[in-house]
Order: structure tokens, then sequence, then C-alpha cells
């Protein structure tokens, strides 16, 4: 138990600002949590729960300060925190807590009223091209209320105050930003900002400094030896140092790389913080051709594709009759495995070679380029199991959905983009044919009633599988959320 609760996974990433210095962004998922409609309609349908909540709430996340105490009184930000290890009660040491919290938070958690370069980082034309886009300031809430569209809005005494955590502010007695996310379209927000972020970087700071390395003992070497070759001369003329300096600019996006990076480099500290690091990745668009192969049967095409669709990943190596992708895997997994969704098969199984096989390993289908090369090996304890990622658009028209302001349109090519991308994920594909056969005879093309026929197979799915289908359904953010994270937000500035 932590101090937001239970925690049941996590996800951080580190990044860096412009001055160099590090700090976390990170999303925490805590047990037992409700899905986002569900929750909304316990707070408004249920008084005792919805008080819990707020209770809850208002003990991890403040919105206030204490301006009780005057400033004279206010310890110094830097003095030693609470320890649970002193001798105390627990009341004693929440009243510490709380004491010196508070004046980290006084020093730490007010926004500039001046505002500051960050604050218009973003600023587009229009009426709100002055607006804060952390919304400073922000509306005042004289005490935590649940609005008729169920979402909380904690109490705020301090118009220019950062929502903040008392444990957190007491240990790492600085700035931070906490908040719980009500709506898809919030998480979608921050779920987008912290993998842009891990996957925007080409170049790791560690490679960069490998680089710069590299370079200046070449420099070094040059001007040091006494029989110099061609290329050592090459170097002393042309100015080398202004050119190695040039060549780690470039290496480093034009930006500067500060000691705390290069410390973080050379201590090999993660880039990210999770409990699983073991990631696995599928291509949405190759799974799409694979699904409309299997349901309607044609020779996979790859005519339309583009660079932003991407390609899929394979493996190949000397003697192999082909390359063979995830989804060949999947495709030839035999008879043993034949169970098994795309999904579940991902979590679950690896390839392994023959000479590293075990007695419980799975051969391939005789069909399938590596039979008798490589076996499957199924994850035999939690720290085996996989992490599952996307590559590319959840639609083929996710470009022109995104265009449209506070959420996709409910439309029957839109619901049946999506679940053509569910049946491949949780249904076994030797299953999909006689699915659409039954329910989709009458239908030219057969991926025009894929929201009918997911429809139908969605209640007859293991609880584990729905409850991965709804996860992938949250990446889409409807008209109705996008309703109520504008009033959210809008509450929150006013």
């Amino acid at each position: 138990m932590g101090i937001l609760g239970q925690v049941a996974n996590h996800f951080g990433v580190v990044e860096t600002n412009g001055r160099g210095m590090l700090h976390l962004h990170a999303l925490v998922w805590l047990a037992g949590n409700l899905a986002f409609t569900t929750l909304r309609n316990r707070l408004l349908q249920d008084s005792f729960f919805a008080a819990r909540m707020i209770h809850y709430l208002e003990a991890v996340i403040m919105q206030s300060i204490d301006l009780d105490i005057t400033d004279h009184s206010r310890p110094s930000a830097t003095d030693v925190p609470p320890s649970t290890k002193s001798s105390e009660t627990d009341h004693e040491f929440h009243v510490r807590l709380s004491t010196d919290s508070n004046a980290v938070a006084c020093k730490k958690q007010i926004h500039s009223r001046n505002h500051n370069a960050t604050c218009f980082k973003y600023r587009q034309k229009g009426l709100d091209k002055d607006a804060c886009r952390f919304g400073m300031p922000r509306s005042l809430v004289s005490a935590s209320t649940i609005d008729e569209l169920g979402v909380i809005h904690l109490a705020r005494n301090h118009s220019w105050v950062n929502p903040w955590n008392p444990a957190i502010a007491s240990c790492i007695r600085s700035n931070q930003d906490i908040s719980w996310i009500p709506t898809v379209a919030k998480a979608l927000s921050l779920i987008y900002y912290i993998t842009n972020y891990a996957t925007k970087d080409d170049i790791s700071p560690y490679q960069m400094l490998l680089k710069a390395a590299l370079l200046k003992r070449a420099i070094e070497k040059a001007k040091a030896t006494l029989t110099p070759d061609a290329a050592d001369l090459r170097i002393r003329q042309k100015d080398m140092d202004q050119f190695a300096l040039r060549c780690f600019n470039s290496l480093s996006h034009d930006r500067e790389i500060s000691g705390v990076q290069i410390a973080s480099s050379l201590l090999r500290l993660p880039n990210y913080y999770t409990h699983n690091y073991n990631f696995v990745q599928l291509n949405l668009w190759w799974l799409r051709r694979y699904v409309r192969g299997a349901i309607q049967p044609t020779p996979l095409s790859t005519n339309g594709t583009s660079d932003s669709m991407g390609e899929e990943q394979c493996t190949y190596q000397a003697r192999d009759r082909a390359p063979v992708s995830r989804f060949d895997n999947y495709k030839w997994r035999g008879p043993q495995l034949v169970h098994l969704s795309l999904f579940e098969y991902c979590m679950l199984v690896q390839t392994k070679n023959l000479r590293d096989a075990i007695a419980a390993d799975v051969e391939y289908d005789p069909e399938h380029p590596k039979h008798g090369l490589c076996v499957q090996r199924l994850a035999h304890k939690k720290s085996l199991v996989m992490t599952v990622t996307f590559a590319g658009q959840l639609s083929e028209y996710q470009t022109e959905e995104e265009s449209l302001r506070r959420g996709h349109p409910k439309t029957t090519a839109i619901a049946n983009d999506l679940a053509e991308i569910l049946l491949g994920l949780f249904v076994p594909w030797n299953q999909l044919l006689p699915l659409f056969q039954q329910h989709a005879a009458e239908y030219e093309t057969k991926r025009d009633v894929s929201a009918k026929v997911w429809n139908i197979v969605e209640p007859t799915l293991s609880s584990h599988n729905r409850n991965f289908a709804r996860n992938i359904e949250l990446l889409r953010k409807s008209r109705e959320d996008g309703r109520i994270d504008a009033a959210y937000i809008g509450e929150s500035a006013r």
C-alpha cells in the first residue's frame, strides 16, 4: 500500500526540460479502478460511494494551501521532512507532515502571476491566444462537489496553486503536478504526451556521450602522434575541435546536454519506469490486412501502402526460406495453441531456437517456414508476460476524425473500423470465417458488418479478453466524453 493506495501498475518516462534538468511524467493505475462511465454513474447514484471518493481524492490531491500559517512561522522548504521512523503517534506524524508539506507547497506550488514563456508555448491564433495553457488562474471552489455530469471538482482556496500531494511534496521538496483522470479525453492526452516523449529522441544521451568521447579520442590522438598519417593531418588542418562540436550539436538535435543528463547516462539510469519492461509491438495496418484475408479470403495486397503505415517487423536469417513476422508465427501456431487469440499469443508466447527447447515447448505448424528450427514457449511466470503495444492507427480515417473537435461521431463506418481491429486481436483467426459466413452471408463486403459480428461474439469471450477489448476502446474518445471533458476543463479554468 502506497501514498496513493494499492497500485496495480504504473508507467513513467523521464523528460528533460530546456535547462537540461530531469523530471518524471507518470501514469498510475490503482487496483479496483472503475470504467469512466461506471464511475460517473456511481458518483451520481450512490451518495455513500461519492462521499468516500471525495474523501479519498481530498487526501491525495491538494488544491489549497493553509492560509493561516504566517510567512515568518513557515518552516524552510529545505528542512528535513518528517520520518515514519520517529517515535511518535500516527496523529503527530500526520500533523508534522501536513505542516511540512504545506510549507513546501507555499514555496514551490504557486504559479507565477506574471506567467512565463512555457505558459504560452503552444499558443494558437484566436480568442484564447493569450490564455495560460495551464489554465491559471483557476476558479475557487469552496467545497468539493460533483456536477450533473458525474465529475468531481475538488475544493480550491487559491487561484494560483498547482495541485500537489503532501507526501510527495515532503519527499521531493520541489514542484509537482498531480491530478486524477475522470474522462477518456484527459487519459488520451496524457498517454499521447508520455508516449510521444518516450519515442521522439532518435539518439539517446548515452549514444551522444559515447560518440562525443570517440571524437575526442580521435582528435587527441591526431594531435599527439609523432608520425601522423593522412587522416591525422586532415584532422589537424580542419580545426577538428570545432568540427567535433558541430557533430555533437547535430547529434543532440541542436540542444545542449546537461551534466545531469550525462550523469544519468553514465549511471545507466532508466529512461522510463514500469512493472513490466517486456514489450511486443503489433502493426495495426498489417493486422487489418490479415483479418480481411481471413474473413474474405484473397491474396494479401500491399497496394496503397505509405510511409505512415510502416512495415511489420520480420525476422530473417541466412538459410531461412522467407522472412517471418509475428502474424506468421500466430497463423502457423499449430493445433495446441489454436485456442489463443492474437492478443493472448503476443502476451504469452515467445519464439525459441530448437537447440534451446525444453519439454513444455510447442512446435509450429509444418507450414511455418521455421518448422523444425524454432519452437514456441509459453510464459510460465508473470515476469515473462509481454505488454502489447500498437504501431499505426486504430482507424483508417483517423486523420479526418481527429479534425473533428471534442470526439469522434458514432457512425457505422467508424464502428466497423474499430470492430475489425478488435476481432483480429481477440477472436482466434480460425473462427473468423465461420462467424462471418453465419452472420454476414448476404454481405458482399464482409468487413462492412464487422461491428455486428463483434457485438455477437464479444459477450462469449473470456472475461480477461473482454477487459482488454474495453481498454482498447478507450483509445478513442466519444463526443459524449468530449462534452464532459470540455465542461470539466471549463469549470477548472473559470
